[in-house]
């Protein structure tokens, strides 16, 4: 199947890895692949890969993949380079090519929708609440598993939101648990031991789950890394400190008026300039931004202070009172 183009869009991976794959093998399996990002310099060879006739194979499928890295600041999807090689392409499409174009954004362009057919550009949106939880519990059915309703919520609370991580952890718990443990029913405690067993934790990810309210995510992390280390207290409450206050600045910045991308550049921590550059982060800091007010978070910055003074005057700290200090935040 060649002469087709795709414009597939949106933050969710796993369906659209689904739609790629199956494209792809009806470009055939002789089909010469490559996959192109922007800010590759095979870029610059993203021409001869559309028009060049291969000496051997009948067909080739072209996947150009636009990340957020390069999407991000861009009031266009793509630069005018770039943009002008692939609309010059899609006027007058190779009979021999396959070519899909990604990206994370869901604004379609234009130029694109109009050299497209209307059922070749699709979007794929991330899940609701109540359509991952029976995504997930298909998928264990499949495996003759099931999970309670406490084990559901938090798995997906402690697992990235797409449905290719998902699928991935998922599928290697559902081995571990019917194979090695010989289950057939996964509750809370199942999900709690085997994911904090089997990820590595840092202080960070206690900070990562209460700037987004997930209590029992940020237990189950904590949790962890007490058991790997019973002294880690200090450096999961210097963990916090760092990440609220910083947490506070974008929030400050954005109260005085600053866009995020400014607000993101201008935060501090502890007296410190501590700018926000990874986009991951930049994700948990935008949640938490429509979770908590300046206020709240004044008030969390004070009670991490006072908390860890006292475990420093205590030098030790029991988990009731971390898990309480935990606690108080969320609920701040």
């Amino acid at each position: 199947m060649g002469g087709q183009s795709y414009l597939f869009l949106g933050p969710e991976i796993g369906d659209k890895g689904d739609r790629i794959a199956e494209i792809k093998r009806l470009a055939g399996p002789d089909a010469e692949s490559y996959k192109v990002f922007p800010f590759d310099s095979d870029i610059q060879n993203l021409p001869e890969y559309l028009y060049s006739s291969s000496l051997f194979s009948p067909s080739r499928f072209i996947w150009l993949d636009l990340p957020k890295e390069y999407t991000a600041d861009r009031k266009s999807l793509m630069d005018e380079s770039l943009k002008k090689i692939v609309l010059a392409y899609l006027a007058n499409p190779s009979d021999q090519v396959t070519f899909v174009i990604t990206t994370v954004e869901t604004s379609i362009p234009s130029e694109l929708k109009a050299l497209l057919p209307a059922n070749n550009v699709q979007i794929f949106y991330e899940l609701f609440d109540n359509q991952k939880s029976q995504w997930l519990a298909r998928l264990f059915a499949r495996m003759n598993l099931t999970l309670t309703k406490e084990a559901t919520d938090l798995f997906l609370e402690m697992v990235e939101n797409n449905t290719e991580e998902l699928r991935a952890v998922g599928t290697q718990l559902g081995m571990y648990m019917k194979d090695v443990l010989g289950k057939r029913s996964i509750g809370a405690s199942d999900i709690e031991s085997y994911l904090t067993h089997t990820r590595s934790e840092e202080p960070s990810s206690v900070f990562s789950f209460l700037a987004q309210r997930k209590l029992e995510a940020a237990l189950a992390s904590a949790q962890s890394l007490l058991a790997q280390d019973p002294y880690s207290s200090t450096r999961i409450t210097g963990a916090l400190a760092q990440g609220f206050d910083r947490l506070l600045s974008f929030r400050q910045g954005l109260d005085d008026g600053l866009d995020q991308k400014s607000a993101f550049k201008a935060a501090r921590s502890l007296g410190s300039p501590r700018p926000v550059a990874f986009f991951r982060d930049q994700d948990v800091f935008k949640k938490a931004a429509s979770l908590y007010n300046q206020q709240q978070l004044l008030s969390i910055v004070a009670l991490i202070g006072d908390y860890d003074n006292r475990i420093k005057e205590a030098g030790s700290v029991s988990d009731l009172m971390l898990e309480n200090l935990l606690y108080l935040i969320v609920t701040a």
